[in-house]
């Protein structure tokens, strides 16, 4: 099997498909990060995956870390995408499967890991033709939360979604609270003030300043009492 190692460029494309964005998992900030940038390495008209070598320099220069354990953060984050799962609704199905099946390393110079994507996601990556997400990863590796790299990816495939067929400038998109807390793997303990504070309000900051959407939003009482859907009104950032 071919090694394919990350590429100097400015214009790292993530392609996924929709049924992965639409997934329930909770992975960290750095594991997605470092998903993505595998995600960069697989092309979309690739017949099987590859091994990917990741070398940590490169990731440290794509996050833009000064950290000097940027290695045993890579190790560290390795674990938890062979650990955790990911559950993905088929329609008819719900396939459970992990995010890659093995992460390879040196003992001694901790130069790079090599990983193998699970191939039980070969759909989501493999000849895409439609209902799929692609963007610069660059719109996420300045965002500090797991929750900010999801909502990005939300509204990025809904605002693209919808602006092939509107010229209006903003793209609305709305969603219940408790759906988004089943897809993000939100804690029981995120009461509506924290996922206002914590997910929305902190998403909000951070898109504005470094990616190429921005959105602003209501909360609204449509199937009960209380609040339990969010409105989304998604623009295009001139950033």
């Amino acid at each position: 099997m071919k090694k394919i190692e990350i590429i100097k460029d400015n214009n790292y494309q993530v392609n996924k498909h929709k049924d992965l964005l639409l997934s329930q998992h909770k992975l960290s900030e750095k594991a997605q990060k470092i998903m993505s940038c595998l995600i960069c390495m697989v092309k979309k008209d690739d017949e099987d995956f590859q091994e990917y070598k990741f070398l940590s320099k490169d990731f440290q220069e794509l996050i833009n870390s000064k950290s000097g354990s940027c290695m045993s953060d890579m190790i560290k984050t390795a674990n938890e995408l062979l650990d955790k799962k990911i559950k993905i609704d088929l329609g008819s199905e719900i396939l459970l499967t992990h995010m890659v099946v093995s992460a390879k390393y040196e003992k001694s110079k901790g130069a790079y890991i090599v990983f193998k994507i699970h191939p039980e996601l070969k759909p989501f990556f493999l000849n895409l033709k439609n209902n799929y997400l692609s963007y610069d990863i660059q719109n996420i590796l300045s965002l500090k939360s797991n929750y900010s790299i999801r909502l990005y990816e939300l509204l990025k495939h809904k605002f693209n979604q919808s602006a092939k067929h509107t010229k209006n400038p903003f793209i609305t998109f709305s969603i219940e609270i408790d759906e988004l807390r089943n897809m993000f793997q939100v804690p029981s303990s995120y009461n509506l003030h924290k996922i206002k504070t914590h997910i929305l309000e902190k998403s909000l900051k951070e898109f504005s300043d470094k990616t190429d959407i921005f959105f602003k939003y209501t909360l609204t009482k449509e199937y009960s009492g209380k609040f339990d859907t969010i409105n989304f009104s998604i623009g295009r950032n001139k950033i």
